[in-house]
């Protein structure tokens, strides 16, 4: 039997063009996830968060660690919960907001989204134990809005109409356009290098996609089939 944590919250996850209005009130709860003999269950679910306005954006931090996105009066920083004690702390603590954390990988550091004083949206890495200073991650990037890593491969959704999903790379400092019209689903898929998001189609079906590198080349494979979809993109 085994057992991990897995979240449920109130679930609005708001594209970040809504982030200059009022957030909604959210709470964010853990479960024991059980797997026995095939059967999965949910127990002992808990509020971590127990705070009024908007808790969101859950990330799993190691075991015991979960950083997340909370708002107070308008300004929303990125929290650390301690899952076994409960004790809180502030990581950012800035007078921007921050949104949609991510531990970057190979690093004692996350990537986050700031909104900055002109209202750009890009995103910035923080130091989780040092004093550091926060560092622009790509100057020329805007408008992202949710992003998932992979080594120093980066996949983010950008706003803008339509969307767009765009992969670069902290190496390279380069990007590519991959597709339109995605989702806000992004996610890398557990054991792999690879990523899987979501796309609606043109007849409005959605269909969920991996996102294979090989070399420079980026394919999109549908999940539940063996062939490209959409053929190769550079």
């Amino acid at each position: 039997m085994k057992v991990k944590y897995v979240l449920s919250l109130s679930l609005c996850l708001c594209a970040l063009s809504a982030f200059a209005q009022t957030p909604p009130d959210t709470e964010i709860f853990v479960f024991n996830l059980k797997e026995k003999k095939g059967e999965v269950s949910l127990e002992k679910g808990k509020n971590v968060t127990n705070h009024k306005g908007y808790d969101s954006q859950p990330y799993f931090h190691g075991i015991n660690y979960m950083l997340y996105t909370e708002e107070e009066k308008g300004q929303t920083d990125i929290m650390m919960i301690d899952l076994l004690e409960g004790k809180k702390t502030n990581l950012t603590d800035t007078k921007e907001s921050e949104y949609s954390p991510a531990m970057i990988p190979g690093y004692d550091s996350f990537a986050t989204i700031r909104v900055e004083e002109d209202g750009t949206q890009r995103l910035w890495q923080f130091h989780l134990n040092s004093k550091k200073e926060p560092q622009l991650i790509f100057e020329d990037l805007a408008l992202v809005g949710y992003h998932v890593w992979s080594g120093s491969d980066v996949v983010m959704f950008i706003l803008g109409s339509p969307v767009k999903m765009i992969v670069a790379n902290t190496q390279e400092l380069n990007e590519r356009n991959i597709t339109d019209n995605i989702e806000r689903t992004l996610r890398l898929i557990p054991g792999t290098k690879y990523f899987a998001f979501e796309r609606k189609e043109a007849s409005g079906k959605k269909i969920i996609y991996r996102l294979d590198k090989e070399t420079t080349w980026f394919e999109l494979i549908k999940i539940n089939q063996k062939v490209p979809a959409t053929g190769r993109y550079r």
